[in-house]
């Protein structure tokens, strides 16, 4: 086990480390959550996230194989110019990523929460807020260029906050993609 944790912590393997890390964080997350839940009768709730995340999972893992299909065609080590180029398809991709995990969020545990108390409404909301944080850790697990993390991680929890007071706006931007599932 030792070995294995030492080969894990080497540098030419910080990519693999981190999309484990991102798998951990999201089981462990969605175990927490249906342990809080549970007693409050809302463990419906916890399924319907882990529907989401094994839809989120989907869609990250597809699109990120897409943009390196597409990097490869392209050739992007040929230039800056295609490195530029590349890099602002990344940001862009994984900042729509993030504003979709972020809606689905916040619209989901509005719907969920209005039919609760206010503890159980105030119980999702925070949930929903920490699962743009685990949202935030599958992103940076596959699109891991440094200049994407702040700003993803800023946008993760801004978007949760702005689709929760706005829910009108998430159900604009990504409605028809939640329609599919």
């Amino acid at each position: 086990m030792r070995s294995f944790s030492r080969w894990l912590l080497r540098e030419e393997q910080k990519d693999f480390f981190e999309y484990l890390f991102a798998c951990a964080a999201n089981l462990l997350f969605l175990i927490l959550v249906a342990l809080v839940l549970w007693p409050l009768s809302e463990l419906g709730f916890a399924v319907h996230l882990a529907k989401g995340y094994w839809v989120f999972w989907s869609v990250v893992i597809l699109v990120a194989a897409a943009i390196a299909l597409g990097g490869r065609i392209l050739r992007i080590e040929q230039g800056p110019a295609f490195w530029d180029a590349y890099l602002m398809v990344v940001v862009f991709v994984s900042a729509g990523l993030q504003a979709g995990w972020s809606a689905f969020a916040a619209l989901t545990f509005r719907d969920f929460g209005a039919a609760s108390n206010i503890w159980i409404a105030a119980t999702l909301y925070v949930i929903g807020f920490l699962s743009c944080y685990v949202a935030y850790l599958i992103v940076s697990a596959l699109f891991n260029t440094r200049h994407l993390r702040l700003v993803n991680l800023i946008l993760a929890l801004a978007s949760f906050i702005l689709f929760t007071i706005w829910p009108q706006m998430g159900r604009v931007m990504y409605g028809w993609f939640f329609d599919l599932f």
